[in-house]
């Protein structure tokens, strides 16, 4: 089933949506070919194949979302398209944190891992928009929380799905738990060195939408920051 959802904001093109899918793949290939270069005499060999096996690994990942999105880009239109399948959404957040660990140099500075009870949950969801979303929920984790754990958990046992990406970093200002949602706008607690466009969650938040459910942020008790969403169960 396809669905093409009422835009969620006006000035927000599809060339701008493009334009931030492309950008994490990109700047974690460069962040690994930097690394080696700078530091090529000092590294064992061992660590040189899996930095070059990540890099490869990344470009295949870049390959892929590159082929999906110019085929978006094709039908001319400002909006996303949704394209609906059952799919095993355990399956897809393990390749979105599979994905994300690719652009982690130093493996044992974090964790992230999946937090779920059973094997297969299937739902009606748009694969690749819904494995974006969750690799840039996590990718925000990793680059703007400064948390060194980092849980993907999926709760079937309530009225609609639940999925949430939790970490146990710096946590997001009270004030601000509903405005980072906005186009171009990102929390304060984000260094200025860091800051990217502002647009990751603007981009969720269109997904979830068209998918008939909510995304919210809120604080954890222990600290750190829990980004949720839903999935309707099908009645």
């Amino acid at each position: 089933m396809t669905l093409k959802p009422e835009p969620a904001f006006d000035n927000f093109s599809l060339f701008s949506k493009i334009s931030h899918e492309l950008k994490n793949p990109i700047h974690g290939i460069s962040g690994l070919s930097n690394y080696l270069h700078d530091n090529w005499e000092t590294l064992d060999e061992a660590t040189k194949k899996s930095c070059v096996t990540d890099i490869y690994k990344a470009g295949t990942l870049l390959q892929n979302v590159v082929d999906k999105l110019f085929h978006l880009s094709s039908l001319n239109d400002e909006n996303i398209i949704f394209n609906f399948e059952k799919a095993n959404i355990v399956k897809i957040a393990k390749k979105a944190i599979d994905d994300n660990k690719l652009f982690i140099i130093d493996k044992n500075s974090m964790d992230i891992f999946l937090e779920v009870e059973e094997k297969e949950i299937y739902m009606s969801i748009d694969k690749f928009w819904i494995n974006q979303l969750l690799y840039n929920l996590i990718n925000n984790a990793t680059k703007h929380s400064g948390a060194k754990n980092i849980k993907v958990k999926i709760n079937s046992q309530t009225e609609d799905f639940v999925i949430a990406v939790i970490d146990d970093g710096v946590g997001i200002p009270q004030s601000e738990l509903v405005s980072i949602f906005a186009p171009f706008t990102q929390s304060s607690a984000i260094k200025n060195s860091e800051k990217g466009s502002g647009l990751g969650l603007t981009i969720c938040q269109e997904v979830v939408a068209a998918h008939g459910g909510k995304i919210w942020a809120s604080n954890n008790k222990e600290g750190g920051a829990s980004i949720s969403f839903t999935i309707p169960k099908e009645k």
